[in-house]
């Protein structure tokens, strides 16, 4: 969601005025009497003395409001504003007010309870399932979050950072107001591109606590927010494609056309590009710069080098007005070789036991904006899960066979039946934001990794629901976009395969809507967390889970594009 920014020395004034700000806001309220909650049209409202909020009538807290500034983002695709999501939205509509300042929301799985003070409220989340569940604070699209350091009198700015989590503890300003988060939750974001998310984790029949402060924020504090999250100066040179750690797909000439574009603030300019390194290393001689042709009425420049297969490649961009240099830019470390987008539910994503992290060094993840080393947890899955992955063994095995980089692009979300992945839905348009993101052509293969928890499905509706995920993929995408199915509805030792959401899986594969995975349903015991009884994977299971990928994928791209010669 957010990430730690660096900041310049501020006035002694400011850091007085925003560090008192911030001391008095984290301080628990005295003892009062307390607002009194109202029951209108079904809704539960209460006016505090710093505050307004709203409990609707299926339990949720649809509006927190503070300086005529709206906190939440209620009514944004499923989200509630704060709401308890297990599996989708759980309705609490057994609403009860056991004190004057208290709501009470509940259902069969779980309870809300909503203490309201003066100056906030404390919100506890009862789990009264077996499965974990969440509680969410969608934030509104404005609200920004700034958090005390170790050293009480420094400031550390919380900028978006796409798909990120941090500890969401200290103070998130919007418009004019502020909201103090006292307890222990994680934040993350931006979700659906916009709004930060505070997360409340409740394991199977636990209990949580989130206390809040609201109230209008000082014209200080304002300033200071201002000052924070001011974006810093844009670069005289930018290169906005490729980016550092991206890998291209390789096509069948076994090489990549790689797309350049940059951007320059100044006038009368040259701007060229080359790439070296690659295959060839160091050894190899420098190629001739390129220029690149200005896009009319912008600032912005684009070309097109041709590369070989393989890693290690540096992308040097230049500007120059005649003779003279004006900037210059490195982008490094560049591969074209094999990338794949990866779906399904947790296991696919990062629920394994313990973290993993690629050997090779060439092996690259992908978030929907940046790219990096595909160390777990692999960022841009739905779930923000932050175990562990099959993704860089994967990748390791496929670098060392095809002697090619390797892309991944996770988009998953743990515990989901194919219902919630419905054409149109949350996941789907999430996942397609990736599909687009690396474009046409711009991966091998769509790798599906679910079915767990489908195994009460029918198989005729299993099929016909994956099936239709498939044909919207491949229509939004505008591309025929291959699918990898493994085989899988594994739930427990004594439940290890469902041969009913296997036979699903299978007709698919016969039918040729994808090609042949994995078969993890064979990978139990020791492969499996929690000493073996777990349905996610131990570390052991991890590298099997991805290896097993691996071997089904090599398998697949022998039969499309032949035996591969090792790039080295």
């Amino acid at each position: 969601m957010v990430q730690v920014a660096s900041t310049p020395p501020w006035p002694p004034h400011r850091l007085a005025l925003v560090a008192l700000a911030l001391l008095g806001c984290l301080s628990v309220g005295t003892a009062q009497a307390g607002p009194k909650v109202r029951e209108q049209d079904g809704e539960r409202r209460v006016d505090g003395k710093t505050y307004s909020a709203v409990v609707a009538a299926d339990g949720c807290l649809t509006s927190l409001e503070a300086g005529g500034t709206q906190l939440l983002a209620a009514g944004v695709n499923v989200s509630r504003g704060g709401y308890v999501f297990q599996d989708g939205v759980l309705a609490l509509s057994e609403l009860s007010a056991p004190r004057r300042d208290t709501v009470l929301a509940q259902s069969p799985l779980a309870s809300v309870r909503y203490a309201f003070d003066d100056d906030g409220l404390v919100l506890t989340v009862k789990n009264r399932s077996p499965q974990p569940l969440r509680y969410f604070l969608v934030l509104a699209a404005d609200v920004r979050g700034v958090r005390l350091g170790a050293d009480p009198a420094r400031l550390d700015a919380l900028g978006p950072a796409p798909r990120q989590t941090t500890d969401a503890r200290g103070l998130w300003f919007g418009g004019g107001a502020r909201l103090a988060v006292k307890d222990l939750c994680t934040g993350w974001g931006p979700w659906l591109e916009r709004h930060q998310v505070l997360d409340l984790e409740v394991p199977g029949g636990g209990e949580r606590t989130l206390a809040l402060g609201v109230a209008a924020a000082s014209e200080a504090e304002r300033s200071a927010l201002e000052a924070l999250l001011a974006p810093p100066p844009e670069p005289d040179l930018s290169v906005l494609h490729p980016r550092p750690w991206q890998v291209l797909q390789r096509d069948a000439r076994g090489g990549a056309d790689v797309r350049v574009n940059a951007r320059v603030l100044f006038d009368s300019v040259e701007v060229e590009a080359r790439l070296s390194g690659g295959p060839g290393g160091a050894a190899a001689p420098a190629p001739a710069w390129t220029p690149l042709v200005g896009v009319p009425g912008s600032r912005s420049f684009a070309g097109t080098l041709r590369v070989a297969q393989g890693a290690g490649y540096l992308l040097e961009v230049r500007a120059r007005t005649g003779a003279i240099a004006r900037a210059s830019v490195r982008v490094e470390p560049l591969g074209v070789g094999e990338v794949f987008v990866i779906a399904g539910q947790s296991n696919s994503t990062n629920s394994g036991e313990e973290r993993q992290k690629p050997a090779s060094g060439r092996v690259s993840t992908f978030d929907g904006e940046t790219w990096r080393a595909a160390d777990d947890p692999q960022p841009g899955c739905h779930d923000r899960s932050q175990g562990g992955s099959p993704w860089p063994a994967f990748g390791d095995l496929l670098v060392e066979r095809l002697g090619v980089p390797v892309g991944l692009a996770v988009t998953g979300h743990g515990g989901t039946s194919l219902v919630t992945w419905e054409p149109g839905g949350d996941l789907q348009r999430w996942l397609m934001t990736r599909v687009h993101a690396l474009g046409p052509q711009g991966f091998r293969a769509l790798l599906w990794h679910q079915g767990e928890s489908d195994v009460g499905m029918r198989p005729a509706e299993y099929h016909d629901r994956l099936l239709a995920l498939i044909r919207a993929t491949r229509s939004q995408a505008g591309w025929d976009v291959p699918w990898g199915i493994a085989r899988v509805s594994y739930h427990s030792p004594d439940r290890p395969r469902f041969e009913s959401t296997r036979g699903a899986q299978q007709r698919l594969i016969d039918e040729g809507a994808a090609f042949e995975g994995p078969d993890t349903d064979t990978l139990t015991g020791e492969h499996r967390d929690l000493g073996g009884h777990g349905i996610h994977f131990s570390a052991k299971g991890l590298v099997a889970h991805g290896r097993l990928w691996a071997v089904s994928v090599l398998h697949w791209l022998e039969q499309i594009v032949g035996p591969s010669s090792p790039a080295r």
